[in-house]
């Protein structure tokens, strides 16, 4: 059974917050964000990266990103991502992580 996991960045700066993607300008960028935040437990052996605007001035606002991504995420093992979820606050049975970046505006798909 796969039990998918997802991470997104707090707001509070806790101990299982993620790391700023703001420096990230592309896919090829983040990809390699993602890799050495996942590096520490193993490799990464599938990624897919979907990329989404916001449209609207409803959501514009102080802090709020106009562009974020929705990251899927498998290590070489089970247990190497499990560890990794367990290491950002979710549960260790996770075969699959999903992390939600925010990315900057000036982002390239």
């Amino acid at each position: 059974m796969n039990v998918v996991s997802m991470l997104a960045k707090r707001r509070d700066g806790g101990p299982e917050a993620l790391p700023d993607f703001s420096g990230c300008k592309d896919a090829a960028a983040l990809r390699q964000a993602i890799e050495k935040l996942c590096a520490p437990f193993g490799l990464v052996s599938e990624l897919d990266i979907r990329v989404y605007c916001r449209n609207g001035r409803q959501i514009r606002g102080p802090g709020l990103s106009r562009k974020w991504s929705v990251c899927l995420l498998r290590l070489q093992t089970p247990d190497a991502t499990g560890a990794f979820g367990a290491a950002y606050g979710l549960d260790r049975s996770s075969t699959e992580v999903l992390i939600a970046p925010e990315l900057p505006d000036d982002f390239v798909a």
